[in-house]
């Protein structure tokens, strides 16, 4: 059965709506996202730049229960660019969160990024300390951070690239830039409706062990950013890296 455009945009359109804060478990609504992603793929991003336009945007949240954010602050980079949300770090009664603004389906997915990418890097930490143990190398706070560091910034470099290709693609099979039509539309409406939130200042990155900066980059490069959403065969990121 072939879908028409309208199929295509209705559809997504109830993706969209299926989001934590309208009843969702986090998993149906990372599952719904990841959907929308690969419809809009599928067909050449076929939503016209005013069905586009007529999305609301929402913001959505991850509480890190610490004063001081996880290092994975500093994969936002590529985070909001490969997802097109403005994003930011803020206080909350917990301690320290990450905001995304930007349409439904798009927080969404970049929620669940963060979950991914910490993930990972919580696991390669531990490997990490681990074989630095056996070698009698250190293991403290300094080359922890730096090796942190080095995996987050090769996370967000990767998906920088995957988003650049992605959005090439896109342009030459449907001759629309719709990363620059998507960013004018939460622009628009981000300054229409300011978000009156104590925004923190995020701190300067630095990294004081080299060798452990490096072992973090060859890790964030093991990264699975290609990995199904609540185990769905089908349901992957999208973009090649």
């Amino acid at each position: 059965m072939t879908l028409d455009k309208q199929d295509i945009a209705r559809k997504l359109r109830a993706l969209r709506e299926r989001t934590v804060q309208n009843g969702c478990t986090e998993q149906e609504a990372y599952a719904a996202a990841a959907l929308a992603a690969k419809l809009m793929d599928k067909y050449g991003l076929s939503m016209t730049d005013a069905e586009i336009g007529d999305e609301t945007c929402m913001i959505g949240y991850i509480e890190t229960g610490r004063k001081r954010c996880h290092e994975v602050q500093y994969a936002l980079f590529g985070i909001k660019q490969f997802t097109d949300c403005i994003c930011y770090l803020d206080n909350c009664p917990t301690g320290k969160m990450i905001v995304f603004f930007g349409l439904p389906e798009d927080v969404e997915m970049a929620k669940y990024l963060v979950g991914v990418v910490k993930a990972a890097m919580d696991t390669e930490l531990l490997l990490y300390k681990s074989r630095c143990k056996e070698l009698g190398e250190p293991t403290g706070r300094r080359q922890s951070h730096s090796f942190l560091l080095g995996m987050a910034g090769r996370v967000g470099t990767r998906l920088r690239k995957m988003k650049l290709d992605l959005n090439r693609d896109t342009v030459k099979t449907t001759g629309r830039d719709l990363m620059v039509i998507k960013g004018g539309v939460v622009a628009t409406q981000w300054a229409e409706n300011p978000i009156s939130l104590g925004r923190s200042k995020g701190r300067y990155a630095t990294n004081s062990d080299r060798g452990a900066y490096t072992d973090g980059q060859a890790a964030g490069s093991r990264v699975n950013l290609n990995r199904p959403i609540g185990g769905s065969r089908g349901g992957h990121l999208l973009g090649k890296d």
